[in-house]
């Protein structure tokens, strides 16, 4: 089993408010636009992050990626039944309607 490594010397500090990320350190701070990927702007900067094997900065997970693409999504009966009648020409509604209309009188 391999040792922690030790707390550096200097560790920076990363905090958000609600427009951007901050990469402090106690003579630096650096600031990053939170909807343009700043957390891996800011993971960039330390460098035991950045050259650690498995760290992909602004990549996608790939794997996730492929998954999501794989599976198809789950649509309710209702949703796939409305989906369809929204599909129908107003003709065929119509047609439809007439139909059902001579089932009902038959029926009563």
């Amino acid at each position: 089993m391999t040792k922690p490594a030790a707390k550096p010397f200097l560790p920076p500090t990363i905090y958000r408010d609600a427009l951007a990320i901050y990469l402090e350190w106690p003579t630096l701070c650096l600031r990053f636009e939170f909807c343009q990927n700043g957390l891996a702007k800011a993971l960039k900067h330390i460098p035991n992050v950045a050259n650690s094997p498995g760290y992909n900065p602004g990549g996608s997970n790939i794997v996730a990626s492929k998954l999501i693409r794989q599976k198809s999504p789950k649509v309710a009966k209702t949703t796939t039944t409305k989906r369809e009648i929204a599909n129908f020409s107003e003709d065929e509604r119509h047609a439809a309607n007439d139909a059902l209309d001579k089932i009902l009188k038959g029926v009563h």
